[in-house]
């Protein structure tokens, strides 16, 4: 009887375990895929300089993560 309930315990947590492992591999493999299917001819290069020329609007809120000051985010 014991041995039942360990052995459907451990068949629950390698499910769980595997349809998280399921879950991270679509998660990284349909963006790389997405990025294939965009033809060569309609992808372009974008400079650092031109990301810099983009408007830039500072958040409305701040906040901290802890005592540091590189510690903190903003949200708009």
């Amino acid at each position: 009887m014991v041995r039942a309930k360990i052995s459907s315990k451990v068949s629950i947590i390698c499910s769980i375990w595997f349809f998280q492992l399921g879950v991270i591999l679509s998660a990284t493999t349909f963006p790389l895929l997405a990025a294939e299917r965009i033809p060569q001819s309609e992808r372009q290069s974008v400079s650092f300089e031109d990301i810099l020329e983009l408007p830039y609007r500072i958040g409305d809120y701040k906040f901290s993560y802890g005592t540091e000051s590189l510690q903190f985010g903003r949200l708009w």
